[in-house]
């Protein structure tokens, strides 16, 4: 009986300090995200520390990993603000929606589909404070796992059982090619037709480099000659350029196609693929970013 009433003395404030600092392995990093001071974060995780019966972290390097201690007791953290969220949910149905969220985005995603969808949220939720991380899908990943993102949405496949992922939007990728190319007349491609083309590219870890490498793969092709840019943009200006093809999103090309500054062909069979919403799972989600996953999720 002690026990249960010592551990009932746990603030929520030393639980979020223990949480924070084990998801981002930094207690000066968890510090900053709650909005503490580096001593209030230190003092808050010494007396989560005295409560649990000892320590929960050893040091490795210059972060912090979970012993065994503290690894029995981040699930139940987990859950118990979980539990907390819903309660707060529960009495503030009918109040308005407050609260942070950072959201990470691949390239493609975040230039040319999240912007508008975002600030339709926050108008509708003004209370709503929506951040915007941005690079490919592996580095996406890597920002969920190191705790500096509440979710993500990409444009390619994530490795690891720790990251769920729901499938959200269709997009399909397309062929362009400068005005002038042998092939800007035509409506369709095959991949077959272009494997000797200069291609040009995103980088490794980029979504639509993989999607296109998989489909190369499944079909026994090998592209001769590429070269990788790593942002969407300086890609279009370098075919615009007459230095080679690529294969974007018919979202990136939208606007080049209507203009005639590209010629934008489909490829035979079409090639599709999906932008997906990824979190880590079983971390601990806000109530905002559990309204804005649901929002997008309706879009």
């Amino acid at each position: 009986m002690a026990s249960k009433i010592m551990m009932r003395s746990i603030t929520l404030r030393q639980l979020e300090v223990f949480y924070e600092t084990a998801a981002l392995s930094s207690l000066s990093r968890a510090a900053e995200k709650l909005h503490l001071t580096q001593s209030a974060a230190s003092m808050a995780l010494a007396q989560f520390e005295a409560y649990a019966g000892g320590p929960v972290f050893t040091r490795l390097g210059r972060g912090l990993q979970l012993n065994d201690r503290g690894e029995r007791l981040f699930p139940e953290a987990a859950r118990t603000l979980e539990s907390y969220d819903r309660f707060l949910s529960a009495c503030e149905d009918n109040g308005p929606l407050k609260g942070r969220v950072c959201v990470g985005a691949s390239t493609t995603i975040a230039n040319y589909c999240l912007p508008e969808l975002l600030g339709k949220f926050t108008a509708k939720y003004p209370g709503a404070e929506v951040s915007l991380r941005v690079g490919n899908t592996d580095e996406m990943a890597a920002l969920l796992r190191a705790g500096e993102a509440d979710f993500a949405v990409v444009e390619g496949e994530v490795s690891g059982g720790d990251i769920l992922l729901r499938n959200w939007r269709r997009d399909e990728l397309e062929v362009l090619t400068h005005p002038s190319h042998r092939l800007a007349g035509r409506k369709t491609v095959r991949l077959a037709e272009l494997a000797c083309e200069k291609w040009i590219l995103r980088e490794q870890g980029s979504g639509t480099l993989s999607t296109l490498q998989n489909v190369l793969s499944a079909s026994g092709l090998r592209l001769q000659h590429v070269r990788e840019i790593g942002h969407t943009e300086a890609i279009k200006r370098a075919v615009e350029g007459a230095m080679g093809i690529s294969c974007l999103s018919a979202l990136a090309v939208r606007r080049e196609a209507i203009a005639g500054s590209l010629a934008v062909l489909k490829l035979s069979p079409p090639l599709y693929r999906w932008f997906s919403i990824i979190t880590v799972r079983d971390r601990y989600q806000s109530r905002v970013s559990k309204a804005l996953q649901k929002w997008l999720a309706g879009k």
